[in-house]
């Protein structure tokens, strides 16, 4: 093994890396023909950009793209203040602080550099207001497992290189749809899976190995931790209970029992409530159980007080409807004309000697009666 020389390792997903927009897999709505951020490209005036989605969306590779098609070189991280016109690409810039975003724009503001930054949080928390008044910002989405299955393919071709190894069906869509919308993941699995090849060649099982749980995205302290929150209150609310249990089950599984039950007990006060009071006593009673029993057994109590909260919202439902189909069929009913037409006729009755009564009230003041006056006015 002395003396012997090895190769740099490159990456299967730098190898692959697309070299025109039309090699990039995903982001339609933002580089397809009429994208907008393609027509910026293509015109060759680059404002100031921020990239923003999920890892393994595309957002380095469109910029390096964007840098070869402008002609200009792409500098990274701090040697942005070398030249005059540099195109600046900063990866992860919500790890700066607030003082070293301000150091941009001294920059940005004379045009001696070009920001083209990327971030998998909310920038507008994470970035600084100076910076993002002077940048457009372009969302980048997880791309769908169409999408993904043209990179899942082309990584093949180019990892085998020719060799004979038997591939499995089924083995690139389940990797497809298996990485939550990853392009990085998926071509290091396909790469993974090539390189581990047994003398069966790459089955469905080792995919299932290689990409492992690698379609969870959840962050405790991020945009995705509130969303599946919400999602979970909405469900219930809609009377959905399929939903409802889908994203409690994505709670748990990325450990986050506490949230789970915090949101199912303010849920039984808040959307269930007055409308049947036990539920808030039903709902506690599987979450202590949860809690007294620890994952993974806490999943089956808070599921059945999961469920529960939806039953309660749909028999809500139910009940308003009934109580609306009833109150149309009255409506509609000949015995509720009829009373209604008597309750009409009773009321001009009364509104009819109401008025009789006092016309004689203020004729008998003035020693006429109806009758006479009515004479009267006509002589």
């Amino acid at each position: 093994m002395i003396g012997r020389e090895f190769a740099m390792y490159q990456p299967l997903a730098d190898k692959i890396r697309p070299k025109t927009l039309d090699d990039v897999v995903g982001q339609q709505h933002l580089l397809g023909k009429n994208g907008l951020l393609r027509r910026v490209i293509e015109s060759g005036s680059i404002p100031n950009l921020i990239f923003y989605g999920p890892s393994g969306v595309g957002k380095t590779t469109v910029a390096s793209i964007i840098a070869k098609q402008t002609d200009r070189k792409l500098y990274e991280l701090d040697t942005f203040l070398t030249p005059n016109g540099a195109l600046v690409y900063l990866d992860e810039i919500q790890y700066f602080n607030k003082k070293q975003q301000q150091s941009l724009l001294e920059f940005i503001e004379t045009g001696k550099i070009t920001l083209i930054a990327s971030t998998t949080e909310n920038p507008y928390f994470y970035i600084y207001n100076a910076i993002l008044s002077r940048c457009t910002v372009f969302e980048f989405k997880p791309v769908e497992a169409s999408d993904m299955q043209r990179a899942v393919d082309r990584a093949f071709v180019l990892a085998l290189d020719g060799r004979d190894i038997p591939v499995e069906a089924g083995v690139a869509s389940h990797i497809a749809q298996a990485v939550g919308g990853d392009v990085r993941k998926a071509l290091g699995a396909v790469e993974l899976l090539v390189s581990g090849a047994g003398e069966n060649g790459i089955t469905l099982a080792d995919a299932q190995q290689a990409a492992q749980r690698s379609n969870m995205r959840y962050d405790r302290d991020g945009d995705s931790h509130y969303d599946i929150l919400s999602a979970l209150q909405k469900s219930i609310r809609g009377s959905d209970p399929d939903a409802a249990v889908h994203y409690l089950a994505r709670l748990l599984e990325a450990g986050d029992m506490i949230s789970a039950a915090r949101r199912m007990l303010v849920i039984a006060s808040e959307d269930i409530g007055l409308a049947y009071p036990q539920c808030a006593a039903i709902v506690k009673a599987c979450v202590d159980s949860a809690f007294q029993l620890g994952l993974p057994e806490a999943r089956i109590p808070l599921a059945q007080g999961d469920r529960a909260q939806v039953q309660q919202c749909l028999h809500g439902d139910r009940r308003g409807a009934r109580r609306h189909s009833r109150r149309q069929k009255r409506r509609h009913s000949g015995a509720y004309q009829g009373r209604a037409l008597r309750r009409r006729g009773e009321a001009r009755t009364r509104t009819d000697l109401s008025i009789s009564a006092q016309l004689s009230e203020s004729l008998g003041r003035t020693g006429l009666s109806p009758g006479g006056a009515f004479r009267r006015e006509i002589l």
